[in-house]
């Protein structure tokens, strides 16, 4: 028991002291004969007592000792890969279950009963089903330490396999001790599984490409594997491998060149060994974005101007072009012969300053019927030779039409549209638009014949006519470009932060019209299309048409449902030259990604989708998991059980109670039963008094 003094002795007591002193011995001292003398001094006195209290503000600190009543959490481990352990059955684990719980019982009433898998339930009694998904050992540890002070210790049934969550190791130490009933054999089954892949999002029809599989092995594996890369049903290569089990990795390189463009689908199968329970992770499917190795070209000059040098080198310099230039010489003459156009088959064609003259209906069919037969692109560029009667050739073909222009042709200014994005093209930041010269038309302006067309820039005039359209129909692209004087652009931006501007332009309707995928396209891939719960997702990829991809942003967001479930930065691997990311597969579903690179003001954005299946990476790991057991039971101080000696269970001390000090205290100044009583002496004193005649 201790007193502790809150309030210390100030004047303002001592004056109380005093002054109640001596007014209870002047008072006194008159009645000293009087029969009712000791009563009164004895509530005078104690009034004094608990005056002085009140100003002491003393507290009375003590102990108190109980006895508390405790539980015993009993956690039964419901996992799939309970049901596959050679040596046990099911129904031999669930029996084992039920006489564990019965010993149980027989030595405490005060016993909760748990099955865990993902998460926690409780329930009345222990179900031994092993169907759940993954073993979260770290829930168990958390749940035990949140409720350790109400526990006198915890049983733990499982095999020890960590599929999900925090590893036990990563808690702080048990007050309670842990015992472990540890299920299964020590040799783990044997799996197979193809643990990753890795190959290019992206190649160039005709160039090698490098494909490294890692495939792992649980289990004791004596025989040589066979692993198989396939192109459909093709066979592209196949290695016959060892691997020697226990966990162990190998990797497989393969090299193939692909021979058609667009995108392949590609799969690794490895052979599976006769003890395998779970095939499916045998195989994985991966895509590759294949691209033309060349994009051929055809050029077609009219006349020579101060267009067709740029133009040339706007073409030359794209990425994987082989450009053929006709330059028409007299009406019927071009060199190179038109014999090569004719008999070649180009993906763009471009007319620049073209044609000066009308072409006739013959020549006219047969362009058509060329453009339509190679599906080709199209492109026109005009020049100061082009007019309105000798373009109307061409109309058709672009889905244009042709206005004639009353006011002349003065050059004015103008701007690009909503429908084109001209930030990817400028080096520097701010309103380049201000710094564009005024362009002129010839002597029409053209517009649009088809819903399916974009008009990218604009005169800044009354008429807004359109100075370059960009049409997608039939599945034939075109790009109109239709001022005469188009080169002052290049010229007028030659000495400032954005002289490629022009250039940068021009290759972005390239990219367009070739469908080349290059123009800030990415190729992303996660690196498994399906996946099991608690496994890892890894990303990579690459994006074209940034120049340092280094200093761009990435990241992923993982949907289900319309619900943004996870998001991951991803970064940027220097010595591979791509992104690289990881997060985890959650539960069952289908999922869409979103991956967003951020480049300056731009952001690109690549969409996919993969899928996560009911866990069978439990499967991957059927073996007791006796180190780590052996280590959560000696640290918490509990008992390790092999399941063969389940029937120990009945020698644990099960201790139901514990002594509890608790601590207590009264403070006296602020008890309104010392404040009650003062006050009733007080009253009684007076009423003595009263009665008995004194003042």
């Amino acid at each position: 028991m201790q007193i502790e003094i809150l309030k210390g002795l100030d004047p303002f007591f001592w004056v109380a002291v005093i002054g109640v002193s001596l007014s209870l011995f002047l008072g006194f001292h008159k009645l000293r004969r009087h029969p009712q003398f000791h009563i009164l001094v004895g509530l005078r006195v104690l009034s004094l007592i608990m005056l002085v209290l009140l100003l002491f503000q003393p507290v009375l600190h003590w102990k108190q000792k109980s006895e508390l009543q405790l539980e015993w959490n009993i956690y039964l481990d419901n996992s799939v890969s309970m049901r596959y352990h050679q040596s046990l059955s099911i129904q031999s684990f669930a029996n084992g279950v039920v006489s564990i719980e019965d010993e149980i019982k027989a030595k405490s009433d005060h016993v909760t009963f748990l099955q865990f898998s993902r998460d926690i339930q409780d329930v009345s009694n222990l179900s031994a089903t092993a169907e759940g998904s993954a073993t979260d050992l770290g829930a168990v540890m958390n749940h035990i330490l949140t409720n350790q002070e109400s526990l006198a210790g915890a049983i733990i049934i499982t095999d020890g396999q960590l599929t999900q969550g925090k590893h036990p190791a990563s808690f702080e130490k048990s007050s309670v001790p842990i015992h472990i009933v540890a299920v299964g054999d020590s040799v783990p089954l044997v799996d197979i599984a193809v643990k990753s892949l890795d190959a290019p999002t992206v190649a160039i029809k005709g160039e090698d490409v490098n494909a490294d599989v890692i495939v792992q092995a649980a289990g004791k594996v004596d025989k040589p594997v066979n692993v198989s890369l396939y192109h459909g049903s093709k066979l592209l290569g196949s290695k016959r491998v060892r691997i020697l089990g226990g966990g162990s990795e190998k990797e497989i390189s393969f090299q193939f060149r692909p021979k058609q463009i667009g995108t392949r689908q590609y799969e690794v199968k490895v052979s599976s060994a006769s003890e395998e329970i779970n095939i499916e992770n045998n195989r994985q499917q991966f895509e590759i974005n294949i691209l033309k190795d060349r994009y051929p070209v055809a050029l077609i000059t009219g006349s020579p101007n101060y267009h067709t040098s740029l133009l040339k080198k706007y073409v030359k310099s794209y990425p994987r072009i082989k450009v053929d230039h006709f330059v028409q010489r007299n009406e019927d003459v071009f060199y190179p012969s038109l014999d090569l156009f004719w008999k070649s088959s180009y993906d763009l064609i471009i007319f620049e300053n073209f044609p000066a003259a009308p072409l006739p209906k013959s020549l006219q069919r047969i362009l058509g019927k060329k453009i339509f037969k190679d599906q080709s692109s199209l492109a026109w560029s005009f020049g100061p030779n082009v007019s309105k009667k000798s373009a109307e050739s061409l109309f058709p073909f672009f889905h244009v039409a042709g206005n004639p222009i009353d006011s002349g042709n003065t050059p004015t200014d103008w701007y690009f549209t909503e429908n084109v994005n001209i930030e990817p093209y400028l080096n520097s930041t701010g309103s380049a638009q201000s710094n564009f010269p005024p362009l002129s038309l010839t002597d029409f302006f053209i517009t649009p014949t088809k819903p399916e067309s974009e008009i990218l820039a604009l005169h800044n005039t009354a008429l807004a006519s359109p100075i370059s359209i960009r049409t997608d129909a039939n599945g034939l692209r075109s790009f109109v470009f239709g001022s005469s004087d188009m080169y002052k652009l290049h010229y007028s931006l030659n000495e400032s932060d954005n002289s490629q501007f022009l250039e940068k332009f021009w290759h972005g309707m390239f990219n367009w019209l070739l469908k080349s995928g290059s123009e800030n396209e990415l190729y992303f891939r996660l690196n498994k299309d399906s996946y099991q719960q608690g496994e890892e997702i890894q990303i990579t990829g690459t994006q074209k048409g940034i120049e340092n991809q280094a200093v761009a942003r990435a990241f992923i967001s993982v949907i289900k449902n319309d619900i943004k479930m996870n998001s991951a930065e991803l970064h940027y691997n220097l010595g591979r030259s791509r992104w690289e990311g990881n997060i985890w597969a959650s539960s069952p579903g289908k999922y869409y990604y979103q991956i967003g690179v951020e480049h300056g003001k731009n952001t690109s954005s690549y969409r996919g989708e993969f899928i996560v299946k009911e866990s069978q990476i439990e499967l991957n790991r059927v073996f007791v998991n006796r180190d780590l057991l052996k280590n959560l039971a000696k640290e918490s101080g509990g008992k390790y059980i092999p399941w063969a000696s389940r029937a120990d269970v009945s020698d644990l001390v099960m201790n139901q109670t514990k002594n509890v000090t608790n601590k207590a205290s009264i403070k006296f100044g602020q008890n309104p039963w010392l404040i009650a009583a003062l006050l009733f002496l007080l009253c009684f004193e007076w009423s003595i008094r009263r009665f008995t005649g004194l003042p």
